[in-house]
Order: structure tokens, then C-alpha cells, then sequence
């Protein structure tokens, strides 16, 4: 650990979160850090194309523009002079107005996010019985990437809950009240509490016009979290590789504590699943769906998909144009410095979608 500090200047981090007291330190150099990593992502990915993942709401229209499907938006929660919206779902704009949607509703168990969010923060389950909103019960602590509690649920009815929405710090002002997807009944074993777990898959679109798909992997979240952010194993979370042939799991990554290292082991901790038991049920059908979507964004030719896999078939949460690489090299166990530049090396230069449905022709 000493010599790695002095000759490469990594801390101990560094060394827990990629598993470096049982490597060779050789290997090193092959980790790419956030900071190559973000330069190169900024490099193709223009400044005013970002907001077609950023804003969920874009994101989600250009989805369904070129038949993707995506998770339904029961309503939108903004601040006056919001212009935006979802064709079909209410813009609120008064705890009033919140009121007439969710008693519309019923019942049932909802989520609210942020429509500019990212890393699993500002996602928050809803319990509505006779319209009425209950936070859960069984949702744990959360803490941003610097150490900063994320408020807990404070609210008693739908006045409430719409004026505590607008007193969050972090928020953009803007909220979506969606339906809580559950996973398919074949990964039900592996998140049994709040959570759904998703798979986070990598595109590129190259200068020939294919779509290569890199790194797949099931984020699966920790007891009681709602999010499946992985965060190098933070929070109770993990993840497995998946292999991209037969969408088969193929170990886990876990880690015990904060202070711990990161882990691979062959079983889920939690549930004592062994994850070469299972499989990505509708795997050639998920890849194909991500193939097709990468192709409506070719104003930003990488992107880091996540992808809830429910009973009815894939759904397209979110992408990311700016995606995580540490949390890629800890679930694979190996550094990704070379494959990840050569790829954008052939990536194609960003350009305007012209609107045409693109055919899925394959993946490497």
C-alpha cells in the first residue's frame, strides 16, 4: 500500500475499492481515474446536447418518440413558470392541485424523482392510501458523495408532502410522481425489499453507425434503500458483472463496511443467492431495446443506460452521458484505461437525431 501511495499516489481507498492487497501493483496504471475519465466524456459530449438525458422528461420524450419504452409519468411537480410537462400527466403547481392528483390515484405505492437527478439521490417512495401520502417506513438513512445526510421524509398529507418537495436544497425545483416498478418475478430473490434493482449497460456509437455494448452489470440495492446505486459498495449495496452473451450473472461484489474492501464473492450476502444461479430473464430483448435507444441519441454517443428489467419487459429509466468508471473496474475486478480510450477513439462525432426509428442491427 505504501509503495502504491508514493509511486502512483493512490490512498487507501484506492487500494479497498479494487481489491489491490491481493494484485499485483503492476496492474495499476490499467485504472482509469474520474478525472481522465471525465475529460474524455466532456470531449463528445457537446454542452447543448446534455440536457436530452439530464431533463427526464426529454430524455423520456425522445424514448417514446422512437418506440423505447420508459417508465410512465403520473404527474409533474413544478414551481410557476415551469413551460415543460408530459403529454397525458398534470403539471402541479400547489399542494391543492398535488391533493386532486393523488386522490385521483387511491392508493397504491408510487415514487417521486427528480427530473435532474442522478446517483440514486432524490428518489423517494410514496404509500398513498385513500389518497393520502405515507412516507415508508422501512427506508434507511442516505448520505450524498461528501458525507451529507439526504432529508428524510417529512410530511403527513398531500399539502405537505408538495411543500416539502419544494423546500429540498438539492432539488431542481421539478418533480415526477411515477408508478413503483417491481422486478421480474426471477429477480424478486435478489431484491426483496424497496428497491429495484437495474442493469446498468454502456453504449457506443462508432463512425460506422454500430452500437458496441460494454460492461453490463445488475446494481442490486442494500436492505431497505430504495436506490440501487452502487457507490464502490457504499450503503449496503452490490453488484454483479453479467455475462453479454448469456446474460448470466457472474460473481458479486460486495463489501462489508465502509472502511472494508470491496469483495467479490459467489453468494449475495443478504439473501445467500449464489448469482451464478441467475439470469437476466429477456436478456437478447433488453440489449436489443439498448442498441435501439443509444441509436435516437447521437448527440451523445456514450452513454451509461440503466434499465429496470419488470415483468413486462425491459424499461428505460435513465442514461448518463457522464458515467461512473470506478464502479465498473470494482465489479469487474480489472482496469478498463485501454479498452475504455480506444472506444472512444471510433466513437462517431456527435450529431442531431433526424427522427427516423432506427433498425436494431447488431452488437458487438
Amino acid at each position: 500500500m505504501a509503495y502504491i501511495r508514493l509511486r502512483y499516489r493512490k490512498g487507501p481507498e484506492f487500494v479497498a475499492s479494487f481489491g489491490f492487497l491481493d494484485k499485483p501493483v503492476r496492474q495499476v496504471p490499467e485504472y482509469i481515474d474520474g478525472n481522465e475519465r471525465r475529460l474524455l466524456q466532456a470531449s463528445v459530449s457537446p454542452k447543448r446536447f446534455r440536457h436530452l438525458e439530464e431533463d427526464k422528461t426529454v430524455f423520456r420524450a425522445r424514448c417514446l418518440a422512437a418506440g423505447v419504452r420508459t417508465c410512465p409519468v403520473l404527474a409533474v411537480i413544478a414551481p410557476e413558470g415551469f413551460t415543460g410537462g408530459e403529454p397525458g400527466a398534470p403539471v402541479v403547481r400547489s399542494g391543492q392541485e398535488f391533493r386532486s392528483v393523488l386522490a385521483e390515484l387511491c392508493s397504491g405505492e408510487f415514487i417521486l424523482k427528480r427530473c435532474r437527478g442522478g446517483k440514486g439521490y432524490g428518489i423517494y417512495r410514496v404509500l398513498l392510501s385513500d389518497g393520502v401520502p405515507h412516507p415508508p417506513q422501512d427506508r434507511v438513512d442516505e448520505h450524498t458523495d461528501a458525507g451529507i445526510p439526504v432529508p428524510r421524509p417529512d410530511y403527513t398529507d398531500a399539502d405537505s408532502l408538495y411543500h416539502w418537495l419544494r423546500s429540498l436544497p438539492y432539488s431542481s425545483g421539478v418533480w415526477m410522481l411515477q408508478p413503483r416498478l417491481r422486478p421480474h418475478h426471477d429477480l424478486v430473490p435478489l431484491m426483496p425489499g424497496p428497491g429495484l434493482g437495474t442493469v446498468r449497460i454502456h453504449t457506443f456509437l462508432d463512425q460506422s453507425g454500430q452500437v458496441h455494448l460494454r460492461w453490463p452489470s445488475l446494481k442490486i440495492p442494500g436492505e431497505g434503500s430504495v436506490s440501487d446505486n452502487f457507490r464502490r459498495g457504499f450503503g449496503g449495496s452490490a453488484a454483479a458483472p453479467i455475462d453479454p452473451g448469456s446474460g448470466v450473472l457472474e460473481h458479486g461484489v460486495v463489501r462489508a463496511a465502509p472502511a472494508a474492501p470491496v469483495q467479490q464473492l459467489d453468494h449475495h450476502p443478504p439473501t445467500g443467492i449464489i448469482f451464478r444461479d441467475c439470469v437476466i430473464p429477456r436478456w437478447e430483448e433488453l440489449k436489443e431495446a439498448v442498441e435501439r435507444a443509444a441509436r435516437c441519441f447521437p448527440e451523445l454517443p456514450t452513454l451509461g443506460w440503466d434499465v429496470a428489467v419488470t415483468p413486462d419487459g425491459p424499461v428505460m429509466l435513465e442514461a448518463n452521458w457522464m458515467y461512473g468508471s470506478d464502479g465498473i473496474q470494482a465489479v469487474l475486478g480489472y482496469g478498463i484505461r485501454g479498452e475504455l480510450t480506444e472506444l472512444f477513439r471510433c466513437l462517431a462525432p456527435s450529431r442531431p437525431w433526424n427522427g427516423a426509428i432506427p433498425a436494431t442491427t447488431g452488437t458487438d
